[in-house]
């Protein structure tokens, strides 16, 4: 095919004129750029609690007067002053067996100070409950957890909390606050289980409306003041999640033959959150005593297992608030 005199000088025109359009930048060569890795964020997300039980006091001791820390503790909080009581009877042993195992009384069967399971009858051909705490679910899916048990109740310490990798008996609540803070200060603890009673040893000794109760629990927030500020000065702290949980085995003395049980209470702090009640939320989240193995294991990212009958987990309505 023959191209038209005409059109071959318009072709050749178009090529020319392209060709001394274009722009000659210079070879950069081969640019040396290896693949880093993302920078390691784990340290920013490394979730650690502190939980606190005030044995005895219930949620009205703990609203008529006010303890000055704890109030302050609420502007960052998730609570409740209307933790159920627990089916009958409601003893020390029983209560702290329900926070640690989220069963109530009636699945896990522990009553006394032994933290063994009562059989159901003399002839013990129903085999007893086997109570696997929160702790042994934790170690169960890390053996690098750290917890730390610190209370001046033996058999609690070795017995029910002897999965804990730090186990401290001390004299008193003095004493218990002391080690707390040193723990915080100078380890690195991810879970530190805290018991204080003088409040409800005054309670059992005059009343629990006398104010022996109440300079107890003013003494037993400071105490917790300073635990909570022992983690806040942390060097660590910036790169840490901190929950405090805040609760009591039942209000009361915790005596076997004692009927007057008062409604707990539960409060959850972390820096990020928003203050709420939340018994007033819509829809309203009732708490139970049994609900803090599971809030436990839901902080250290820990599935919840099917043995954990009673308790459930709630903190996690909240994660948009405190997830990192």
């Amino acid at each position: 095919m023959k191209i038209h005199p005409v059109l071959y000088f318009f072709l050749y025109a178009v090529v020319l004129a392209g060709g001394n359009g274009c722009t000659k930048f210079p070879d950069p060569g081969t640019i040396d750029d290896p693949y880093r890795p993302a920078a390691d964020t784990s340290a920013l997300q490394r979730r650690k609690m502190l939980f606190i039980s005030i044995d005895g006091v219930s949620a009205e001791v703990l609203n008529t007067i006010k303890p000055a820390f704890i109030q302050e503790l609420l502007a960052k909080s998730k609570y409740t002053w209307n933790v159920a009581a627990a089916p009958k009877p409601v003893t020390n042993a029983a209560s702290w067996a329900s926070m640690m195992t989220g069963n109530d009384t009636l699945r896990h069967r522990i009553y006394d100070s032994t933290f063994y399971a009562t059989p159901v009858d003399s002839t013990n051909k129903i085999p007893v409950p086997v109570n696997l705490t929160a702790l042994r679910h934790l170690h169960n899916k890390s053996q690098s957890i750290q917890i730390t048990a610190i209370a001046p109740w033996y058999n609690l310490v070795h017995t029910l909390l002897a999965d804990a990798n730090n186990r401290l008996v001390t004299a008193d609540d003095a004493a218990t606050g002391s080690q707390a803070v040193a723990e915080l200060k100078t380890k690195d603890p991810d879970l530190v289980i805290t018991q204080f009673i003088s409040a409800q040893q005054a309670g059992i000794q005059n009343g629990f409306t006398d104010g022996s109760v109440a300079d107890a629990l003013r003494t037993i927030d400071g105490y917790i003041k300073e635990m909570v500020r022992a983690v806040q000065k942390r060097p660590t702290y910036q790169k840490e999640n901190w929950m405090v949980l805040l609760t009591t085995t039942q209000g009361g003395s915790g005596l076997r033959n004692d009927a007057n049980v008062a409604p707990g209470f539960m409060i959850a702090y972390n820096v990020r959150f928003n203050p709420a009640n939340l018994f007033t939320l819509t829809p309203s989240i009732s708490v139970r005593k049994e609900d803090v193995a599971a809030q436990l294991l839901y902080w250290f990212r820990t599935a919840v297992p099917s043995v954990v009958s009673d308790g459930r987990v709630w903190i996690d309505r909240f994660e948009s608030e405190f997830y990192q």
